[in-house]
């Protein structure tokens, strides 16, 4: 649920219009506080617009609520691809505005998916 929570902040920060975002996350028990607060500004501020265009995306494609994730392939190896290609990306930036996903869209889920596998073959354009 905090992983929903930060995407959602995230992606909305500047339709929020505040200076500074902190995020709650962790929990006290007994034995130990793992309580802290997530700069949202600071993450915001660390990620370029084609990041922005396609985050939500591409938390829904690799696992959220919704939907599994992929088999073997934890938050981390998304993450890291999510930053490296997010340019590469930007047809990922309106699905879900259409009924039916576009050539250009498919494609990009695709590639999205082989390149987390692995596949580094395949045409990034």
């Amino acid at each position: 649920m905090q992983n929903v929570l930060l995407l959602q902040v995230t992606h909305h920060y500047k339709a929020i219009g505040a200076k500074e975002i902190y995020l709650l996350t962790g929990r006290n028990t007994t034995h130990v506080d793992k309580k802290r607060f997530i700069p949202i500004h600071d993450v915001v501020h660390k990620l370029t617009e084609d990041h922005m265009k396609i985050l939500l995306t591409v938390y829904c494609i690799t696992s959220c609520d919704t939907t599994s994730g992929f088999h073997g392939k934890g938050k981390k190896e998304v993450f890291n691809l999510f930053m490296k290609y997010a340019k590469t990306f930007q047809n990922l930036h309106d699905i879900g505005e259409q009924l039916n996903l576009q050539k250009l869209q498919k494609d990009a889920c695709e590639k999205f998916v082989a390149l987390l596998y692995g596949n580094e073959n395949l045409t990034l354009n």
